[in-house]
This record gives C-alpha cells, structure tokens and sequence, in this order.
C-alpha cells in the first residue's frame, strides 16, 4: 500500500510512527487493531502494467507457436536480451545452491555460467520482469514485439503499445 511518512517520535527504543495513508485502511484497521503486526518499508515505485505484461505473453505464445518453442523459452530469451542482470563471482561448490534458490524465484528468474576462473565461477543471475520498472518493462516489450514482426505476427501499433506500457496500476 502507498503511504507517506508523516512523523516519528522515538520512545524507549522504539517509537511511534505518524503515516498518512493512500488507500481505505479501516477493514484492515479492526481486524488488526491491538495485535502484533510485521511491518516491512520500501521506497514506493510505480509498478508495471498488468496490461502490457499480459500483451508481452500473447505475443510470446504466437512467436513460440511460429517458431516450435515455448513461449518460456520465448520470454527467457528476451529478458537475456533486454533485461537485467548481475554477475556474481562464486565459489565452485556454492553455484547450485544460489542458482536453484534464485531459480525459484520465477520463471524470469535464471543464471547462466558465464566464464570458469579455477575454483570459482561467474555467474550472470537474470532478473525476472515481475520486479521491472515502466522503462525496463517497455525494453523487454519491445524486444518481443521485434520478434513478433521478424515472425510476421500481427502487433499493436506503438502507439497502442506506448499506452499500455504507460497505464501503470499501483498494486
């Protein structure tokens, strides 16, 4: 939920802590007053559109259809080539246990050996585009968009694609 801090005054190793909310809270509010709660805080950021990330898998089910693949392997092949990552230098016999646990995090969510250096390896860990920003989001769907058109496939005009890479619902 989006809120903004407002005030803190600090008690006994604690405090109490002043947020001005931006959603209805009361239905939350009774069912959690006077209970123990976690509270975990992050800097606010827009989030993709449901709408474009819903576009870029009907194209990959049609490139994947085109071309005899999987629309995973479709969708894998453009985070590579459009999205993020982060090269990690690991000890030989750590490699499987953070790439099955970075694994599990998504389908988008993969790692690639990507150069052997005697008793430790380099691994590239891709991020998957559920944690995308509006930039890194139109990126990767322009990458599928290309594809489509290389496959001869049908696709919004970029217009229609500019504005469903635009409309960004707050989740």
């Amino acid at each position: 939920m989006k809120a903004q801090i407002r005030d803190f005054i600090p008690q006994n190793g604690g405090g109490v802590l002043t947020l001005t909310l931006c959603e209805d809270f009361r239905n939350t509010y009774d069912e959690l007053h006077g209970q123990d709660i976690e509270v975990e805080f992050e800097k606010w950021s827009e989030k993709r559109s449901l709408n474009a990330n819903s576009y870029m898998w009907v194209l990959c089910e049609k490139i994947a259809a085109a071309m005899g693949i999987s629309k995973e392997e479709v969708y894998r092949k453009n985070i590579r080539e459009s999205g993020g990552w982060k090269d990690k230098v690991l000890p030989k016999e750590e490699v499987e246990f953070f790439v099955s646990a970075w694994r599990g995090r998504g389908l988008g969510w993969f790692a690639e050996e990507n150069q052997d250096m005697g008793g430790y390896k380099v691994i590239r860990f891709y991020y998957g585009s559920s944690c995308y920003s509006r930039r890194r989001m139109a990126r990767l769907l322009d990458s599928v968009v290309q594809d489509a058109v290389s496959c001869e496939i049908d696709v919004r005009t970029p217009d229609e694609i500019a504005k469903l890479v635009s409309l960004w619902e707050a989740t």
